[in-house]
């Protein structure tokens, strides 16, 4: 009953970081030895953990930038487009 027609939006996987950090990655392996997080059934963590990183899972997204936000994760892997909305949502809330 459906067909494809295309992607609506490019959204691209990243990781973010605190403006405060100094985390440098040159390469995905690089980001290994940091604590990354992501949530719960999202494609990106989901991908991340087959390459062998170990994810520090919560249940919704936008807690990930909270946690970021108080330093209990050192990476969130998220989209370029939705990470950097769920930050500044925390920033005007605290």
């Amino acid at each position: 009953l459906f067909k494809w027609v295309g992607p609506i939006v490019d959204n691209n996987w990243v990781f973010l970081k605190r403006g405060n950090s100094k985390i440098v990655l040159k390469k995905l392996d690089d980001a290994k030895k940091y604590r990354v997080g992501g949530y719960r059934g999202d494609a990106v963590a989901l991908y991340l953990e087959s390459k062998g990183f170990r994810i520090d899972y919560v249940p919704k997204d936008y807690l990930n930038s909270r946690k970021l936000d108080r330093g209990r994760i050192d990476l969130w892997a998220t989209g370029q487009l939705l990470g950097p909305i769920m930050l500044e949502r925390t920033a005007s809330r605290t």
